[in-house]
């Protein structure tokens, strides 16, 4: 859908916007509060928000995660998003195929932060339904968040 006039984004009125950040079919904001807003195609987790199979955001939404990391600088690549904060953290979130994000064992990341091994199960896969449980764990029936099969995966909990 093509918009051939400007309009008014509301999401963003009265947030006093201080830049825009394109990806290649996304968009991130920052006020001058420092806080980060995203929108656009979100199929690689870019906007660090749900990977859903629709995979659009139309509407601009505050990236809560990093309400309280005092971004300095941001950037996007292709389908991944970079974040500086004041004190010198990095952060990264979306598609790590190549490594971008600097994240060895996850393809995409959702949430920035630390990268818990829970974080990267539930970026993954959507869990129907519990099928038994025994030895360390339960077998759940999942759905891959990108793939869209299904799947028996085991949650191993140790204690």
């Amino acid at each position: 859908m093509d918009v051939k006039t400007s309009v008014i984004i509301p999401e963003l009125c009265g947030q006093l916007i201080q830049q825009f950040i394109n990806g290649s079919d996304f968009v991130l904001a920052m006020n001058e509060d420092n806080h980060v807003f995203s929108w656009g195609l979100n199929h690689r987790g870019q906007c660090a928000r749900d990977v859903t199979p629709e995979g659009v955001y139309l509407k601009p939404q505050l990236i809560s995660q990093l309400n309280d990391k005092n971004i300095a600088y941001i950037c996007c690549g292709v389908w991944h998003s970079l974040a500086l904060t004041t004190d010198g953290k990095a952060y990264g979130w979306g598609n790590n195929y190549s490594g971008q994000i600097g994240s060895e064992w996850q393809r995409i990341v959702t949430k920035l932060g630390h990268n818990s091994h829970e974080n990267h199960y539930k970026s993954l896969f959507i869990e129907l339904s519990a099928i038994g449980s025994g030895g360390f764990g339960t077998v759940y029936k999942v759905k891959h968040r990108i793939d869209e099969h299904i799947y028996a995966v085991k949650r191993v909990q140790i204690k």
